[in-house]
């Protein structure tokens, strides 16, 4: 998570600034839930969890093997609601210490992390459509976001673009899936640009999914998380449709 812009705009409010806390925390599960990608529950070993808003991010530290010290920054997976302690959603890179660190993990290991940090959060008052535009582990924040808004019960249209190229790539599928037979204010729109012909949703990029949603663009807000290229890309392309700048909102995960 290299860089994190957030427009503001005049009728914008943002959430009120968290108390940032540095603490020790215990695994409650580590689970594989695709190729690669892992979901990871900390607990608070003093029992006391910090509060956050959906869409932050904690920093997790850890020593490598030559004794240097380094800190990763991940966004919280799970919703606020969740008081008992927070989730990571951690994408395995070839090569890298820290998210081989926490995949390797085991139930009852312990981190050191620092949060809640970042202003990527839900801005009020809401438009009548909001879209979540993401791509691999870029859909973490719009989990707690998504969750957090439909058990608020809100009645705004929700709509959730998430890229990959297979479908044992979709990241937390059932979980989603869920979520729009239960809500029907949600719209959930996973995209593949490599799919075979059995598969029946949308094909391409996410680019081109949010495209046919932007007839009428200045009654939206667009949230996009994830690689650089692909969040300039979405970015540029709900600006130049008609959606102000000052209601699309980035962080960038490189």
């Amino acid at each position: 998570m290299a860089e994190a812009s957030v427009q503001t705009g005049t009728t914008v409010q943002a959430a009120p600034r968290r108390r940032v806390t540095r603490g020790e925390y215990v695994v409650a599960f580590n689970e594989e839930t695709n190729p690669d990608v892992n979901v990871l529950r900390f607990n608070p070993t003093n029992g006391q969890m910090f509060d956050f808003d959906a869409g932050q991010f904690v920093s997790v530290s850890a020593v490598k093997p030559d004794g240097k010290r380094i800190a990763r920054d991940y966004s919280i997976f799970s919703p606020p609601a969740f008081r008992d302690g927070f989730e990571l959603c951690v994408k395995r890179v070839q090569g890298g210490f820290m998210s081989n660190y926490l995949c390797d993990l085991k139930k009852g290991d312990k981190i050191n992390a620092i949060g809640p940090m970042g202003a990527f959060t839900i801005r009020k008052p809401l438009p009548p459509e909001i879209f979540f535009v993401s791509t691999g582990t870029g859909v973490a924040p719009f989990r707690a976001m998504a969750e957090t808004l439909l058990s608020q019960g809100v009645k705004e249209q929700i709509y959730l673009i998430f890229g990959t190229r297979h479908p044992e790539d979709i990241i937390y599928r059932s979980y989603f899936e869920e979520l729009e037979s239960k809500y029907e204010n949600f719209h959930y729109l996973p995209t593949l640009s490599r799919a075979d012909d059995t598969w029946k949703g949308h094909r391409g990029h996410v680019q081109e999914t949010l495209k046919k949603y932007l007839q009428d663009p200045a009654q939206k807000d667009i949230y996009i998380c994830g690689l650089q290229i692909m969040v300039d890309q979405v970015k540029d392309l709900a600006v130049s449709s008609g959606v102000s700048p000052n209601h699309v909102y980035y962080e960038r995960y490189d």
